[in-house]
């Protein structure tokens, strides 16, 4: 798992490494601006990247991105990865 926080709630769908890329796409009853606020604050960025784009930023030395998407039916979709 990359080293990032999970949304509270959400449900790990697939996880694994690939490519030198460690990566995770998680799945979350909750609105998608609550999750991107809330990857915003655990990755220590500005109120700016709260846009709605990518969310990169760095956790613990390592470089992290985060991209948070509608899934439909009131769910939110996250994927994270990070490189090895």
């Amino acid at each position: 798992m990359p080293d990032v926080a999970i949304y509270p709630g959400a449900k790990v769908i697939s996880n694994g490494e690939n490519s030198g890329i460690i990566g995770a796409n998680l799945e979350v009853m909750a609105p998608r601006q609550d999750v991107i606020n809330f990857y915003v604050k655990d990755l220590g960025l500005g109120a700016d990247a709260a846009n709605g784009g990518p969310l990169k930023g760095k956790k613990n030395g390592h470089d992290i991105t985060v991209i948070v998407t509608d899934a439909g039916g009131g769910k939110t979709a996250v994927s994270i990865t990070e490189p090895k």
